[in-house]
């Protein structure tokens, strides 16, 4: 009977993890091949085109207020080789939830307000956060401002390094905080501007910091400029020197006009700045190679007082307008700034640009980086979007796609919408909130391999505090804008330009392969033989994980002939107990486990 009962669980797990692979699962002795391509640790869709919601989502954040302008940050905050996501809620409140929905040991967490009333805090404040090895410990913290007046640096423990949170002043409202290393000394720094809340103020006190990790602001900043506004600085070497700039625009107020401001390491302004003479501009730069000369341009939304040209602009690091630029277009969301990519494989970058329009509904633009129209586009829209576009491969053709969020100008069905290149909309696109009872998306989502199965995962947030994850056919490729200022540490700096998160796209992007899998005995009782073949400069470890995916152990294992592998899986050593078990390979250059199921009875 015990035997019996055995074998139907043991079926039942083998048919529950038929999901896992997308191949014939062969027990035994006998070797299993999987095509890395085909690997998936989801659900299997009945139908391609519909885009399942991960296991466990959405999630609700707790608070009673709507949920403005928060975008996910996605960052492996214990070190573990798991990714978790971080939001700020409208409460003060940090969230950082495990990839299955699960809160993360200790958060939620309610940040410091001082002697600030609750009152005081905005709910549609952009608490976005920036991730990053501040602290130097080797771990990931998460840094945020609040529109009270807060800086904080959070780090998995939930304790917060000496001297922070940092009291930035009364009442300060602030942008989204960017993570980089300015002096090349191998610490990051924090960078981030702060103003007065009073928006009738003819002085809003806007400053731009550069903080250190031990509190204290690099030599000759904070630096002063004449008005706060919702742009957030942005970080990228543009004049070709070896050293970054920094880059943020201010707004108008009476006589005077919204500029783009840059400055050096030391806290002196780059020549050929402030630039332009506006009347407004709209979300914060953006910076990318568009070019081909080295250095970074900067890209940017705005609107000439006297004349009718508004539209955006891509100027070089002397202050001069690059030629076919501005662009003519409306503008777009509060939050929303021009994305770079190569979106039709010619190999020169494109300029992606959504706009909002709450009346008649916005628009998708394409550039190339001349300035001229790609054909099929602006694309119009019966919808205004939301945020910044976003840039990934979304139908897993290996060619980058736009992708966006888009608002209703009534009722609330929110969407995320995908284009090729030549306009056309993506299979399974739009998602559509509407058959999850509605829901308006308040902020750029994020594009994200969030379970690590090989596919591209969409996340969003609905201003009703929901947080939604959907599993896509989309593949990871070296140009992409995968979220808000385009990397979890808001730099705003194009990926591909960008010599920090460059290296992590390479070796995350999809690289084709496959791998052979043997363990005998199987089932095991003591110990069992896994025989695996892989490239030996392309594998990197064997790992055994249970169930719930949980790592148990990482098994380097011994080469026993040119590009074949031996490890042993010791269930007294590992501490193991009945149940079932996964062997898989993990290589350097992609991101596709090749997986064999192991049970021990």
């Amino acid at each position: 009977m015990k035997n019996t009962l055995i074998i139907c669980l043991m079926a039942i797990f083998l048919l529950a993890s038929l999901s896992v692979f997308a191949g014939e699962v062969i027990t035994d002795n006998q070797t299993t091949s999987f095509s890395l391509m085909a690997i998936t640790k989801g659900p299997v869709r009945d139908n391609p085109d519909d885009f399942s919601l991960q296991f466990g989502w959405p999630n609700e954040l707790s608070g009673s207020e709507a949920l403005w302008g928060q975008s996910i940050t996605v960052m492996d905050f214990d070190g573990f080789g798991d990714w978790e996501l971080a939001i700020m809620n409208t409460e003060n409140r940090l969230h950082v939830f495990q990839h299955d929905a699960a809160n993360y040991p200790g958060f939620p967490m309610r940040t410091h307000i001082g002697n600030r009333p609750r009152s005081w805090v905005n709910p549609r404040h952009n608490a976005t956060t920036a991730a990053g090895d501040f602290s130097g410990n080797g771990l990931l913290d998460m840094v945020f401002a609040t529109d009270i007046g807060y800086l904080h640096v959070v780090g998995e423990d939930e304790v917060e390094p000496d001297p922070f949170p940092l009291d930035l002043g009364l009442n300060f409202h602030s942008g989204v905080p960017l993570l980089t290393d300015l002096e090349g000394d191998g610490e990051l720094e924090i960078i981030l501007n702060t103003y007065s809340s009073d928006p009738d103020s003819s002085n809003t006190n806007a400053l731009l910091h550069v903080i250190k990790r031990n509190g204290e602001e690099l030599d000759n900043w904070p630096v002063a400029f004449p008005r706060g506004s919702g742009s957030s600085p942005v970080c990228g070497d543009i004049d070709n020197d070896g050293s970054p700039e920094i880059i943020i625009g201010n707004s108008r107020h009476l006589d005077d006009f919204a500029q783009i401001w840059a400055w050096e390491v030391d806290g002196s302004v780059v020549d050929g700045f402030p630039f332009g003479n506006f009347h407004t501009i709209a979300g914060s730069p953006s910076l990318a190679d568009i070019n081909g000369d080295g250095a970074v341009e900067i890209l940017f939304w705005a609107a000439i007082a006297d004349q009718n040209t508004a539209g955006v602009y891509a100027i070089n690091g002397n202050g001069e307008i690059l030629d076919g630029f501005p662009v003519e277009c409306v503008p777009g969301h509060p939050e929303g700034n021009p994305v770079v990519a190569d979106i039709n494989g010619d190999g020169s970058p494109e300029i992606i640009f959504g706009t909002f329009n709450p009346q008649s509904g916005g628009s998708i633009h394409a550039w190339t980086a001349t300035g001229d129209i790609l054909d099929s586009f602006p694309i119009q829209l019966d919808n205004s979007v939301v945020g910044s576009a976003l840039l990934a491969d979304m139908s897993g053709d290996g060619v980058t796609d736009i992708v966006a969020a888009l608002t209703p100008l009534e009722g609330n069905n929110g969407l995320i919408a995908a284009w090729d290149s030549n306009g056309n909309v993506l299979d399974g696109f739009p998602i559509s909130l509407q058959e999850y009872g509605g829901g308006v998306i308040s902020a750029t989502p994020t594009i994200w391999d969030i379970d690590e199965d090989g596919d591209l995962d969409m996340l969003a947030v609905t201003t009703d505090r929901r947080i939604f994850i959907w599993d896509t056919p989309g593949q990871l490729t070296m140009d992409v804008w995968l979220t808000y200022k385009a990397d979890m540490s808001r730099t705003g700096l194009r990926p591909a330009d960008n010599p920090v998160s460059a290296p992590f796209i390479e070796d995350k992007a999809f690289v084709p392969s496959s791998g052979e899998v043997q363990a005998f005995p199987n089932p095991f009782n003591s110990s069992a033989r896994i025989v695996f073949k892989a490239s030996p400069l392309d594998y990197e470890r064997l790992e055994l994980v249970d169930l719930a995916g949980r790592l148990i152990a990482k098994l380097q294992g011994k080469e026993i002939e040119p590009g074949k592998f031996e490890a042993i899986v010791d269930s007294k050593e590992l501490g193991l107990t009945a149940g079932i078990y996964f062997c898989r390979i993990v290589s350097k250059k992609n991101n596709f486990p090749v997986t064999r199921l192991l049970y021990m009875p």
